[in-house]
């Protein structure tokens, strides 16, 4: 009885000294209640006293947008306008599904007439007897007739950055908006579980740590958007929905903890980024104590500290994704796009809760959008990353691994099915093989190692100078890396020059004896400077192709 006499001293004082929003009521399907809401600040579940009926401005209203402890009450004066004199009902909903404390009172001058709670944290909010696949989101329902005007206290409290979208429906405008959400909502159900199967399947045939990880963040979103968005209550109990809805920073730490895991992973961050791998460990360090302290402090208190370390991953992961592209690590590229696409929502949604950019269906769900577009392309990435690794040991099968020049394998089964494009590519290809003399020699006086290291080191330095020759004709490995050089048995290597090609054969010859001779001083001069006491010569033969 005081609770409710407290409420309607308090909706009089609001009709003195607020400034409530007036919404005319009529036959339209759907009102947008989108409007700047006049709010009062109060402290979280307290009575209100004086001094804070008189802050009742439109001004407090951007703070109820920001994280804090406090509360907000709006104002809304309901006034119907239809063609008949029939009462009407009408059904509020709610697009905001973290609200800790929502509730709504609705008076008939100075009468309480109806009163729900619909946060998530609330006692008796109807969302803990929402029975499963019957949720409808936040919503408050009544009567309203011509003549007999409303009014409707909404008090709000959440310890996180939430906005209050709202939309006022007629029965055929709320049955129409549910077909609709839940469409959508089993659509992007449909999605996840299609692409964690294809995941699961693909990680049973190939199983490697970067498809773990994927699968942990894969798995973690469901739980994350299912509580951010409310799909949750079509799919969880109810209590372990309200849970995961009032431990959104909870799990915003864990993304950050297994997407940093996940790039170094997948990235293989040690081989190709090697510089960039000492920071994996403290992100993923201070992202698992940023989950723990989120359970017991305020997520107005965590929102910077998450904030701060959200950046350093994002830094972390699209440093690392150049690196690793740069350094010839392909898949890198579906990495970076995947990232955009979840920046992108992601500034989206935050724009969006901060009320810098205008609520709608899109923009509340901006952040969603992006982490679907974020999760496909990580399945493309992975089944790229895969067919690379398999290109990469098809290419390990046509090199020496101790001197990365091509074998005796690779000149008899690829080089063939590629002549022709080079001679597409180059005037006139001239076939080059060289042979070492005195390699029998520098193994007796110094040993079968110092013949490798001598061999290794030789072939590199031929390699590097015909890359640097304008005269250089690159031959190609499955994985697209370049070789100059080919190993043969019996101490030889096989290279190929081009040559112009609309010259006299007198002037083809002297091309070809400059570029023999280039060879030959370039190999004599490195094997002179290595190993003194044995003599190093070479025999080079050729022929136009």
């Amino acid at each position: 009885m005081l609770k409710t006499t407290l409420l309607s001293l308090l909706s009089l004082l609001f009709a003195l000294n607020g400034q409530a929003l007036e919404i005319m009521v009529d036959e339209a399907s759907s009102i947008k209640l989108d409007h700047t809401l006049p709010a009062l600040i109060v402290n979280n579940d307290q009575t209100l006293n004086t001094h804070q009926h008189s802050q009742f401005t439109t001004n407090h209203f951007s703070e109820s947008i920001k994280p804090s402890e406090k509360g907000s009450w709006y104002k809304f004066s309901l006034n119907a306008n239809f063609m008949n004199t029939q009462p009407q009902h009408r059904t509020i909903l709610v697009g905001s599904h973290i609200i800790r404390h929502l509730h709504f009172y609705l008076y008939d001058g100075g009468t309480l007439i109806k009163q729900e709670q619909l946060g998530i944290a609330d006692p008796d909010s109807i969302l803990r007897h929402t029975n499963l696949n019957e949720y409808q989101g936040p919503t408050f329902d009544f009567y309203i007739e011509n003549e007999k005007p409303l009014t409707l206290l909404i008090y709000k409290q959440n310890d996180g950055p939430s906005i209050l979208p709202m939309t006022l429906y007629t029965d055929e405008g709320f049955a129409e908006e549910q077909r609709e959400l839940n469409f959508f909502w089993g659509g992007v159900i449909c999605v996840l579980l299609v692409m964690a199967m294809y995941n699961i399947i693909v990680y049973a045939m190939h199983p490697n740590k970067a498809y773990l990880w994927y699968m942990g963040f894969h798995s973690l979103m469901i739980f994350y958007f299912g509580g951010l968005n409310g799909f949750g209550y079509l799919i969880f109990p109810i209590e372990m929905q309200l849970w995961l809805s009032q431990n959104i920073m909870l799990m915003n730490f864990l993304v950050i903890f297994i997407i940093v895991n996940f790039a170094a992973v997948f990235l293989e961050v040690k081989r190709n980024a090697p510089k960039l791998s000492k920071f994996i460990k403290p992100i993923a360090l201070l992202s698992l104590a940023g989950a723990v302290i989120s359970l017991w402090i305020p997520e107005y208190l965590t929102i910077p500290a998450f904030s701060l370390i959200q950046l350093f991953g994002s830094v972390f992961g699209i440093s690392a994704a150049i690196v690793c592209y740069r350094n010839g690590f392909k898949p890198a590229k579906y990495f970076l796009m995947s990232w955009a696409f979840t920046i992108i929502g992601g500034a989206i949604g935050m724009g969006t809760a901060v009320g810098a950019i205008p609520a709608s269906f899109f923009t509340l769900h901006g952040f969603l959008f992006g982490t679907l577009s974020e999760l496909f392309l990580f399945s493309v990435a992975l089944a790229h990353r895969m067919k690379s690794i398999e290109v990469n040991m098809l290419s390990q099968s046509y090199i020496y691994p101790d001197t990365n020049i091509g074998n005796f394998s690779y000149l008899k089964n690829i080089l063939p099915t590629q002549i022709s494009k080079l001679k597409n590519e180059h005037p006139q290809l001239v076939l080059i093989v060289a042979e070492m003399h005195g390699l029998k020699e520098l193994a007796s006086l110094y040993g079968p190692l110092a013949l490798s290291e001598f061999y290794r080191t030789q072939t590199k330095h031929i390699s590097d100078f015909i890359r640097k020759q304008s005269w250089s004709v690159s031959m190609i490995l499955p994985s697209d890396e370049n070789i100059f050089l080919v190993g043969l048995p019996g101490e030889q290597v096989f290279l190929m020059a081009s040559i112009e090609r609309d010259v006299n054969n007198a002037e083809k010859h002297k091309q070809v004896e400059s570029i023999i001779e280039s060879l030959m001083k370039m190999a004599d001069d490195h094997a002179d400077m290595t190993y003194h006491n044995v003599k190093i010569s070479f025999t080079i033969g050729c022929n136009i192709l």
